[in-house]
């Protein structure tokens, strides 16, 4: 999960439907402004270095700070541009990247240049304190960190910096030093002169399990034992050409359990193989790897990929050694007290630089990856340590689990603690923030009080009374209050869609005696259906808060993020020709792109009719349904499955109906289409890809700042709905430079053009092209031209964008209304407040919220 800065987690709060509200004075006699939200159970463990869930940051959240920041951009009138934002310094005041210092050193390539990105000096202020005073320097982050991974604790969040993307050099074998481990793909590694480690290399040893000993100079076998453990998974690389596409393909392991493998994993999402079955993915792999005749087929397309695959979910098993901090790549600068380097094994870049290689700013990545550290108050946080029960055990601690063992260096303090009733924070004085310019006019709220209440019910019954600033709004309410003034639509980057059946196959199986199936893989007949929803209607009759949507992708993805605004993918001129493109509007007779995006509404009866027909004719004359041409015999049952049979499913399986018995008025099948329900419970989405129901609405959400990865869903037959469609077969001719070059006008299927943005050649294609390392811009256009072919193939039909609703108080109000990809509302940074606590007591009764 990617880092958020604070105000980005609560704006997450929120849009969970965790309330806001404002309560009495916390002062004697001052001018309060009381921020009172809820929670439903009680924050346990508020310690940066291990706390586990979003309910612990309702405390932490407030007691820490960032090092940079998001904000939103203004204008010159100090107006909020819509869309923009910017990075800024917040406790840090410096950042240097200082890679050309080691080079060569830790995990940094010797060749590693200026402006690598593998090594970065942070500079501190020096007006950083602890709220009761006690200084804060860069000696107090290193110890922080030191602990952070401390082997001794082995803290629930020390892999925060030993996967993902901040991976600090040499942090993941101090935490484990000392003990046994299976710590990376062999290929990570570097055997003699081979990428790959030959088959023939791997044996079983007895006491030393699975894997491989390392050869000397001559080729020699040497006593070091590498032991090996695989990892399958349901996705990634064995998804595209390992285990599971060789299971699929009609193979098996010489044990005959592959398909076992394969769904076990799909199962538990990764499965870590046995001793007792590792020989047979063993011989299986001996076999597809040494090209046995009765695999010729599956060697030639899989080739050298399939075991390079394997090799890449093989992890080394190591002893780790034991070793001092210093050797770690976070220390302190021996020349200052605010100055401290952090050294990554992969490089992130945190600044941008100009032509000249001129230093013009942060990169949106320095608040993405790095908006904080780890950071505990040495002198508490030594009285807190809790020696393990019994040897061998790991040590824990008490720091941040109570009101007398917090501390803060954020903007708040913990004021008070009763478990499972509320909590409060109030302002820290001692906070940087509160004597800058930079944050001049902000936090107005001056206290923070949560309570504990489990049910939304109760919340909402405080609302109505003026106690809560704002509430999630509920189902049950939605339709008295969705006009509501004071309602606030929250975007997400979900997708809610029609998902139709794909498997000839499996529509043909799932037919009967006057009962068809088929007609639905005529493309033309899903065509009809995705005309004939109207999604204004829908998003109505069927959702709380979301609006109409057309794409794969909304306002939340961004093909490019560092432009702000300006790199939403939907707001680019390939994109909203592409909707144009596949609802049939004419562009060049509007005024703008604009307005012919704007009109689009997806629905149209007539050409819907016309392609229902279409369809059916086309559908009679294969002699995959029965009747004549003025009518049908069969009638068309289509089946819509859900997790759960309930009234809201009801409420769309209705609509759904209604909205086909108008499409086949005046067509051969009058009255002849029906829907019916299934419930699949947790299975839903396996189920449908297997074919067993014919209509899915469900869709796709995440990596809304890399929608090219996200295609992946709609292509890759290990994700996609429509598992049946082969998306190696169909072509697409594209020059995404938009030239007249004619060395631009590439030729690939669709899965290969993913593959070409995402740096997975999934095959022998000549033609294959890899644009990882091309202009945004081009992949924008590559993106672009894979959403209009998978939407012109109707198996994905989107209906509505997503978004949460709030009721907020009129108390407050935020900075905008208009959501921040970055910024959300501003959160409480920028929160103002229309009355005091001590006015809002006097008026609270007597606002209407449905207005």
């Amino acid at each position: 999960m990617r880092k958020q800065t604070k105000n980005l987690l609560v704006l997450a709060l929120l849009a969970a439907g965790v309330s806001l509200a404002s309560c009495g004075n916390s002062g004697s006699g001052a001018t309060t402004y009381t921020y009172h939200t809820y929670v439903t159970v009680s924050p346990s463990n508020w310690n940066q270095l291990s706390y586990r869930d979003n309910n612990d940051t309702s405390i932490m959240d407030w007691i820490n700070s960032n090092l940079f920041e998001y904000n939103f951009e203004f204008d010159a009138d100090g107006k909020i541009v819509e869309g923009g934002y910017s990075v800024e310094y917040s406790a840090a005041t410096d950042l240097r990247d200082v890679t050309s210092e080691f080079a060569g050193l830790y995990n940094v390539p010797k060749t590693a240049g200026e402006h690598a990105g593998f090594a970065w000096e942070i500079t501190l202020r020096e007006d950083l304190k602890w709220d009761d005073g006690t200084p804060i320097n860069a000696e107090d982050f290193i110890y922080s960190m030191k602990e952070q991974l401390n082997p001794l604790y082995k803290h629930y969040r020390a892999d925060s910096y030993y996967n993902g993307a901040t991976v600090i050099a040499n942090a993941r074998d101090y935490v484990y030093q000392g003990s046994h481990g299976y710590v990376s793909p062999i290929v990570s590694e570097s055997f003699g002169d081979d990428e790959y480690i030959p088959m023939d290399r791997f044996e079983t040893v007895e006491g030393k399990g699975w894997g491989f000993y390392e050869l000397d100079a001559e080729g020699n076998k040497t006593d070091v034992f590498h032991d090996v453990q695989l990892k399958v998974t349901s996705g990634g690389n064995w998804g595209s050409n390992g285990l599971a596409a060789y299971v699929k393909a009609g193979y098996d392991t010489p044990a005959g359990d592959g398909a076992a493998l394969v769904s076990a994993a799909n199962k538990a999402g990764e499965l870590m193989l046995t001793a007792e079955n590792i020989v047979h993915l063993q011989n299986w792999i001996a076999i597809a790897m040494h090209g046995k005749e009765s695999l010729a087929a599956y060697a030639e397309s899989a080739g050298d990929y399939a075991y390079m695959e394997w090799q890449e979910m093989a992890y080394l098993g190591a002893d780790f050694r034991e070793m001092d901090f210093s050797e770690v790549g976070f220390f302190k600068r021996a020349d200052s007290d605010y100055k401290f380097v952090l050294v990554l094994d992969n490089p992130l870049l945190l600044k941008k630089y100009d032509e000249e290689g001129n230093d013009i700013g942060l990169s949106y990545l320095a608040a993405y990856n790095l908006s904080s550290l780890p950071l505990v108050k040495k002198d508490l946080y030594e009285q807190c340590r809790v020696e393990p029960e019994s040897e061998g055990g790991l040590w824990t601690t008490t720091y941040n689990t109570t009101l007398d063992k917090t501390a803060s260096w954020g903007p708040y303090s913990l004021k008070s603690f009763q478990l499972d009733k509320q909590f409060t924070l109030t302002k820290n004085e001692n906070w940087f923030g509160f004597g800058i310019d930079q944050y001049k006019g902000q936090y107005q709220t001056t206290d923070i009080v949560y309570d504990v209440i489990p049910k939304w019910q109760t919340a909402w019954l405080q609302f109505q009374q003026g106690d809560l600033t704002a509430i999630g709004m509920d189902v049950t309410i939605a339709n008295e209050y969705k006009n509501s003034q004071r309602a606030v639509f929250t975007p997400d980057d979900y997708v809610g869609s029609m998902q139709l059946q794909s498997s000839y196959e499996a529509l043909k199986n799932r037919e009967s005696e006057g009962v068809n199936k088929t007609i639905l893989a005529q493309k033309d007949f899903r065509n009809a259906l995705s005309l004939a929803v109207d999604r204004a209607a829908y998003t109505q009759a069927c959702t709380t808060a979301s609006q109409t949507g057309f794409g794969l992708f909304n306002s939340m993805h961004y093909y490019d993020v560092s432009k702000g605004a300006e790199g939403c993918y939907r707001n680019t001129d390939v994109a909203k020709k592409v909707l144009c493109e596949v609802y049939g509007v004419d562009y060049t007779t509007f005024g703008s792109l604009d307005e012919a995006v704007n009109s689009i509404t997806g629905f149209d009866l007539a050409q819907a009719r016309e392609k229902l027909v279409s369809a059916y004719n086309a559908a009679l004359a294969a002699g995959d349904i029965k009747g004549t041409a003025e009518a049908a015999t069969d009638k068309v049952v289509l089946t819509v499955g859900t997790a759960a049979d309930n009234e809201a499913f009801t409420r769309i399986v209705n609509f759904l109906q209604a909205s086909f018995s108008v499409l086949a008025e005046g067509t051969p099948l009058e009255g002849k289409i029906e829907l019916d329900k299934v419930e699949k419970g947790d299975k839903w989405a396996e189920s449908f890809r297997a074919g067993e129901y014919e209509i899915c609405t469900g869709g796709w959400s995440g990596a809304a700042w890399d929608p090219g990865y996200m295609l992946m869903a709609y292509l890759s037959p290990d994700y996609m709905y429509s598992a049946a469609w082969d998306t190696s077969a169909a072509s697409l001719t594209l020059n995404p430079y938009g030239d007249d070059v004619e060395e631009h006008n590439y030729t690939m299927s669709l899965w290969d053009w993913w593959c070409s943005l995402n740096a997975n050649p999934s095959s022998a294609n000549a033609n294959y092209v890899d644009f990882t390392a091309a202009d945004s811009s081009v992949k924008c256009a590559i993106i672009a031209a894979l959403e209009g072919e998978i939407l012109k193939t109707y198996y994905t039909v989107p209906l509505y964008n997503f978004y949460s609703a709030t009721i907020l108080s009129y108390q407050v109000e935020y900075a905008t209304r208009t959501y921040n990809t970055f910024m959300g509302y501003g959160g409480v940074r920028y929160l103002t407040y229309k009355y005091t606590d001590g006015e809002w007591a006097n008026v609270k009764a007597g606002f209407d919220y449905k207005a």
